[in-house]
């Protein structure tokens, strides 16, 4: 009988029918003990980075629960008294501009529109004026301990300017500001 030795895809010779199997490479005694690496990938690296991940996301939360809400406590009075100023300041000039008489409506209606740009609060609260981490970077006079966020929101240089123009604009209308005290006889700006 007649055997192809030769597979129809190969190259190379096939064994006899017959032959044994090939036996595996020769085994060392050591190659358990000294070999260069595990011939399936390890773990571990996966298992540190899951438990990496996962004390960052515990540390904060924890952390938050810690500091945010103090932070958002100090912001909230901060911005509130800036909302304040600034509504102060808008409502003024606005008000001076509905009340003009006609001969100087155009020139307040103008003044209201750079009012409301001006004091736009992404630009009150901008990086020019407040660094990242909410702590204002214009001069606030009085003692270092005992400034009030009244007083801090009282020295934005966007508001004060537009306190002054606000002032100085019902001054030259004849408008009386004084209506505009709080309940306490405070000014509000």
């Amino acid at each position: 009988m007649l055997i192809d030795t030769f597979s129809r895809f190969s190259s190379v010779p096939s064994p006899p029918a017959d032959a044994p199997p090939p036996s595996p490479p020769q085994a060392e005694a050591d190659d358990d003990v000294f070999a260069t690496g595990p011939s399936e990938i390890s773990d571990i690296p996966r298992l540190q980075a899951t438990h990496h991940t996962s004390g960052y996301r515990d540390g904060i939360s924890a952390s938050k629960a810690e500091h945010v809400q103090a932070g958002f406590d100090e912001g909230f009075a901060l911005g509130a008294e800036l909302g304040a100023q600034v509504g102060w300041c808008i409502g003024v000039v606005e008000g001076l501009a509905r009340g003009a008489r006609e001969e100087d409506k155009e020139q307040l209606q103008g003044e209201a529109g750079r009012v409301r740009e001006e004091l736009d609060m992404k630009r009150v609260f901008g990086r020019e004026w407040f660094g990242e981490d909410g702590v204002w970077r214009f001069d606030v006079p009085g003692d270092e301990g005992e400034i009030t966020f009244r007083e801090v929101a009282r020295a934005h240089p966007l508001v004060r300017r537009w306190v002054e123009r606000a002032k100085r604009l019902a001054d030259e209308l004849g408008v009386d500001l004084e209506v505009l005290k709080g309940e306490e006889g405070e000014e509000e700006a």
